[in-house]
């Protein structure tokens, strides 16, 4: 009876969820939109009330893990980037999908050293380039509204990442990359 009751009372921390959470800090390096109406090419340095070069912005990285099963969301709002990356229940294989405001259900991958988006209207890649600090490249396409290109270095990734990594091979494996 007795370890009946002490399995009972520990069975709840073995599903225990964790969460790590941080920001990453991006400073716009450039950026540059094009449209086009009647014909007529524009370019633009930026959109009117947006992010403006030299401007940061920052990026959100929450991921909650039991022993068996995580999902890493990225999160920009600035950027309005939403990233969701989990294993699949069954054969714990990493997936990922991600949402913004142009488009629904695109994929991407994540490795120790990049992070990989690719979208139906947005494609974005961040990539480590030295220790802790990355390099971020993202397009949008909103229709003949225009097209965006933005880069930005994203300085002192937090060693949480690092983490984070550690965490998805156990559970599914050595990522490549």
């Amino acid at each position: 009876m007795k370890k009946l009751l002490t399995l009972l009372l520990l069975s709840p921390l073995a599903f225990a969820e964790e969460v790590i959470d941080f920001n990453l800090t991006c400073k716009i390096k450039d950026q540059v939109i094009f449209s086009i109406e009647d014909g007529k090419s524009s370019r633009f340095s930026g959109y009117t009330d947006g992010l403006k070069t030299g401007e940061s912005f920052t990026i959100n990285f929450n991921f909650k893990y039991t022993d068996d099963t995580y999902q890493l969301y990225i999160n920009s709002e600035e950027l309005t980037l939403i990233t969701r990356y989990y294993s699949d229940a069954v054969t714990k294989y990493p997936k990922m999908y991600a949402y913004d405001s142009d488009s629904v259900g695109f994929v991407g991958n994540l490795s120790p050293n990049s992070i990989y988006i690719d979208g139906l209207f947005t494609k974005a890649v961040l990539e480590r380039y030295f220790k802790n600090d990355w390099q971020l490249i993202k397009t949008s396409i909103i229709e003949t509204e225009g097209t965006r290109m933005l880069t930005a270095n994203c300085m002192n990734m937090s060693n949480k990442f690092d983490s984070i990594i550690n965490v998805i091979e156990k559970i599914s494996g050595e990522l490549s990359g």
